[in-house]
């Protein structure tokens, strides 16, 4: 048995290799993964300032959501040698597989799943108690939605099933604290932050960060489903969100409507397309896939009359886009690393820029 810091146990860490730091104590992980860091951003020769760590107060049952495989004979992790006692997924999360898995004994969920398994997600119970089930349509179309017309009989109105490419407006969606008195909305599928302690507090972090600057507007890039947008115009900043996924830009508009944030205007479509059609604000956010943003920094450099915020899990991609902001005439104000993903070599970042120019 491997046990972390806490006191959780794993009997297949070494197997299963999702937590390799699951026995390294956490403070030398700590040390390890700033150092990391330091050195990645540094490489390019870009001043680093110090780097802040941001965590939860426990680092076990902080997942919420895992991939899974919907066979015959029942559910498995999309991981075979995950445990099915994984120590770091929310209590929540555990209970919603076990609750999927008393559904095996059904006769027609056996017979549908017999020739070909199904892909998907479970994601824990959102603020109103709905735990979500994604399926992909890995076995065919027709398949999945039988599988999910099941399930929703079977698990009754508690649960949220969505089938991919299934019509928008019957699109299930998750409501989420982000805030105090904030919320949004999460399509199934869509992405959402894996650590959902740790994500309101890299919010906290951003906005908290914008009023202490004096930032009155702003434009949210790769604005998701609202994660960063609708805090901040909670907060009284008046922007934009851009989103090329057109689920989440819905999620956002839902969310921004029921809560009065008329001052937020949520755009559908790519930032290249989008961004020489907005004005320069004081602050822009942008939480760009891996890849980064590449040849997108001259333009959100334009843009930004202030402040730039960098939020990335990619050190490396994140130093290249810090190199280019710095040529345009920014310097590296702040540099915050969140433990997002503990017990791994993963970490989310968020810079802050002020312009100097």
């Amino acid at each position: 048995m491997e046990r972390n810091t806490e006191g959780s146990i794993c009997d297949v860490a070494s197997q299963c290799g999702g937590c390799p730091h699951i026995q390294t104590p956490h403070e030398q992980r700590r040390l390890l993964t700033l150092r990391r860091v330091r050195r990645l951003l540094s490489a390019s020769g870009v001043p680093i300032p110090s780097v802040d760590w941001v965590e939860a107060d426990a680092t076990s049952g902080y997942r919420n959501r895992v991939r899974v495989r919907l066979g015959a004979d029942n559910w498995t992790y999309f991981n075979p040698h995950k445990s099915r006692r994984c120590p770091v997924l929310e209590k929540g999360l555990r209970r919603s597989l076990s609750e999927l898995g008393r559904e095996w004994p059904s006769a027609e969920l056996q017979s549908g799943l017999a020739s070909d398994s199904l892909n998907g997600e479970v994601r824990a119970p959102d603020a109103d108690g709905h735990p979500g089930l994604y399926i992909r349509q890995n076995a065919g179309r027709s398949a999945a939605e039988t599988i999910a017309r099941i399930f929703r009989r079977r698990l009754g109105a508690s649960w949220l099933v969505a089938v991919e490419d299934m019509p928008d407006a019957d699109w299930p969606m998750q409501r989420q604290w982000l805030r105090s008195k904030v919320f949004g909305f999460f399509p199934l599928g869509c992405f959402q932050q894996i650590n959902t302690v740790v994500n309101r507090l890299l919010v906290a972090h951003l906005v908290d960060g914008a009023m202490t600057r004096g930032c009155q507007t702003f434009l949210d890039l790769f604005a998701g489903s609202g994660n960063f947008a609708l805090p901040l115009a909670a907060a009284g900043l008046r922007g934009s969100a851009v989103e090329v996924a057109s689920l989440s830009v819905a999620a956002c508009q839902r969310a921004a409507a029921q809560q009065g944030l008329h001052e937020l205007e949520c755009h559908a479509g790519s930032v290249t397309g989008k961004i020489d059609k907005l004005g320069t604000i004081d602050l822009v956010v942008a939480d760009p896939p891996r890849a980064g943003l590449r040849d997108g920094v001259d333009r959100i450099a334009s843009r930004a009359r202030r402040h730039v915020a960098l939020c990335s899990c990619n050190p490396k991609t994140l130093s290249a886009d810090l190199v280019q902001f710095c040529s345009l005439g920014f310097e590296i104000e702040q540099v915050t690393a969140f433990d997002m993903f503990p017990h791994t070599d993963h970490i989310e970042l968020m810079v802050w820029l002020r312009a100097q120019r």
